[in-house]
């Protein structure tokens, strides 16, 4: 090793533990905030949620999430709501939502004339907000809107 990546791993070494902890404590925040998402919407067209089935899971890589079963015409399927860096060309991330079934495979859904805001990729709906001007509920629940028209659409 270098003298660099020595001053940066002892550099590491003393800060960790405080690096951890505001890590820790911004994921669970921030999945709050997702879950009392979920929670608080009103607006489900055709959907039947189950506000108790609201949770976050663990992902892999640059992501937080939140999630809700609902019921459409006698089927059960999850409603998943995403933060996620990864996916994002800079430091923001993207706001994203996506459909599983209760296997947690993501299930591609109907295309329809999405709004101008948002684009559907790799069986997500997608929206970038401004980081100037965001609004994590306002944005998700514009998000959520469009996403639920598919359901509406339906027969």
């Amino acid at each position: 090793m270098n003298k660099e990546t020595d001053k940066f791993i002892r550099e590491g070494i003393i800060r960790y533990k405080q690096a951890n902890q505001i890590y820790l404590t911004f994921r669970s925040e921030m999945q709050n905030k997702l879950q009392s998402i979920l929670k608080k919407r009103k607006r489900w067209g055709k959907l039947i949620p189950d506000f108790n089935s609201v949770r976050s899971t663990r992902f892999s890589g640059a992501a937080l999430n939140a999630r809700i079963k609902v019921e459409h015409e006698g089927i059960v399927q999850i409603i998943v709501i995403i933060i996620d860096w990864q996916i994002s060309d800079n430091d923001f991330p993207y706001f994203c939502v996506w459909l599983e079934d209760s296997n947690n495979r993501i299930l591609d859904i109907q295309e329809i004339d999405w709004s101008d805001d948002y684009f559907y990729e790799n069986k997500t709906l997608q929206y970038k907000p401004n980081p100037d001007d965001y609004d994590l509920e306002k944005d998700f629940d514009r998000l959520l809107d469009e996403f639920i028209r598919i359901f509406n659409n339906s027969n």
